[in-house]
């Protein structure tokens, strides 16, 4: 998780937490950038509004990288979300967005990622 504020950030972590997921967290895109260059993540949880990065720079920076770890990011304005998505985030989310759903919305992304769930079903005769 990149986030650079801190009780939402422990409040996000302690509830994903509780649904079985791991949670690390950068305060900022460049902790965030160099940790992703030396750790392999599942997935990237990304606050679009940060105080080194602005908007979907990390994002582009990431996908520059070469780097396909998957990314959700967290904006409010529908502008954000759409350029989020245009510039290779798999997923936009508002901040008020259940828990639930966004723990399901990581497991099926990483699923997916991984190759869990294809678009075609082949089966043997």
């Amino acid at each position: 998780m990149v986030e650079n504020d801190k009780r939402f950030g422990a409040i996000i972590s302690a509830e994903l937490k509780a649904e079985a997921v791991r949670v690390d967290i950068a305060e900022c895109g460049e902790d965030a950038l160099y940790l992703l260059r030396d750790y392999e993540f599942d997935l990237v949880l990304l606050n679009l509004l940060l105080p080194d990065m602005n908007g979907t720079s990390p994002i582009r920076r990431i996908r520059l990288a070469k780097l396909g770890t998957p990314i959700i990011a967290i904006s409010a304005a529908p502008q954000a979300r759409l350029k989020a998505l245009a510039v290779g985030a798999d997923d936009v989310i508002e901040r008020d967005i259940d828990q639930a759903e966004l723990a399901a919305r990581i497991r099926a992304i990483v699923r997916r990622s991984r190759g869990f769930s294809q678009s075609q079903l082949r089966y043997a005769v």
